[in-house]
């Protein structure tokens, strides 16, 4: 994703919002984090767009946005 991005000029961000132990217990570890993981992504995102700035849209001719 990351190279494309890179390729075509277009900004990204990526998140990686879940993690193990790296340990025996990392199959337990994972399960567990799945919702807190899901919650904590979601708010992060939701604030990140929050933050963005609003996107002008093109008119046409005959001033309705495409």
């Amino acid at each position: 994703v990351g190279q494309v991005c890179y390729e075509l000029g277009t900004p990204f961000l990526i998140i990686r919002s879940i993690s193990d132990r790296a340990n025996a217990a990392a199959k337990h570890d994972i399960k567990n984090f799945y919702l807190t993981a899901a919650k904590n992504s979601a708010a992060l995102v939701s604030e990140i767009v929050r933050e963005l700035p609003e996107k002008q849209t093109e008119k046409t001719d005959s001033g309705e946005a495409k």
